[in-house]
């Protein structure tokens, strides 16, 4: 569910006057949340389950957690270690699989963990900024 977020404007203009240390907060806040997504969606991967899953476990290895100051979100597959994470994410129907969407489920599940972790790290934020 959404929610609103009232104050938006005001934050927004204060997060471009940030210095260092809380810039490098957000990014903190973000690669949390972004890594609590790829616990659960590792724990959704199909392994082996593949006639392309050459090396299994690789996709399983292959999920990263990124973030930068304003986006969390998950990496899989590329290279050796999963090249295959596209069709399996999504789906390939012309070679007869079907979507195994473990990235978007594992976010969806790990959305109240999220929520709090961010519910928590902003009211830390804005203290900080001197809005609360």
């Amino acid at each position: 569910m959404a929610e609103k977020v009232e104050g938006l404007a005001a934050l927004t203009r204060k997060l471009r006057l940030l210095d260092e240390d809380t810039r490098k907060m957000i990014r903190e806040l973000n690669l949390a949340a972004a890594e609590e997504a790829a616990k659960v969606a590792r724990d959704k991967v199909p392994i082996g389950s593949s006639e392309y899953d050459e090396h299994p476990g690789a996709l399983y290895l292959s999920i990263k957690a990124k973030a930068t100051g304003s986006a969390a979100y998950l990496q899989a597959g590329g290279g050796d270690s999963g090249p295959y994470a596209a069709p399996i994410h999504f789906g390939w129907p012309a070679h007869n699989i079907a979507p195994q969407p473990f990235l978007r489920e594992g976010a969806l599940e790990a959305e109240p963990a999220i929520v709090r972790q961010y519910r928590f790290g902003m009211d830390a934020l804005l203290h900080k900024v001197g809005l609360t």
